[in-house]
């Protein structure tokens, strides 16, 4: 399968690393991102459940591009590659939390610069991810925690990402509710009535 992106799909991909982190260099290769999701799904899955829509947000990521990570990856970037091919995305829906050699590796290899740039973004999205069902379970909560502590964060470090989390979760209810009162889809069906 051919990892070459449409114009669409770059222009996708560029937007969202560039609205998310406000970054357009050079994106992590696959097997970084690769590497970096199946972490996101370990960790969504430590409440012994991975539940349909912490794997969809995973998913959502990676066809996105695995443009997530919004660092330069020093140390292991050496493709400029935009997206996730659709053989990744298969290989992501078919992956059994806690089964990853590369994971393991990446948590042996605690000192290295990939490391200690992604601590953050990691305990980020981990929230999502494990949030995705609508619920953050403690175990998850204990999850991210020992991952982070594992590769180096400090417990103010975890706080001030999981606070920016809940911070950014009232933000998105309060824009939703200004901008759409009645609802997104109220919305969409008015505008399909006029314009149908």
């Amino acid at each position: 399968m051919s990892s070459s992106l449409t114009a669409r799909d770059k222009r996708i991909a560029e937007w969202w690393w560039q609205d998310l982190v406000g970054f357009s260099g050079q994106r992590p290769n696959h097997k970084c991102s690769h590497v970096y999701m199946k972490t996101l799904i370990d960790i969504a899955a430590a409440d012994g459940v991975l539940h349909e829509k912490e794997l969809k947000y995973v998913l959502g990521m990676a066809s996105v591009g695995g443009k997530f990570l919004g660092i330069v990856l020093q140390e292991y970037v050496s493709l400029y590659k935009l997206g996730q091919d659709e053989h990744l995305i298969k290989e992501l829906e078919a992956y059994r939390p806690g089964t990853s050699i590369d994971t393991q590796k990446m948590f042996n290899d605690t000192d290295t610069a990939y490391v200690a740039s992604t601590r953050p973004s990691l305990v980020y999205f981990a929230h999502w991810a494990a949030s995705a069902d609508g619920e953050l379970h403690p175990k998850e909560l204990e999850a991210i925690h020992a991952v982070a502590k594992k590769l180096g964060s400090s417990d103010e470090e975890i706080q001030k990402v999981l606070a920016l989390c809940d911070e950014e979760e009232k933000l998105r209810k309060k824009r939703i509710s200004i901008l759409y009162p009645q609802g997104l889809g109220t919305a969409i069906n008015s505008y399909e009535e006029k314009f149908s």
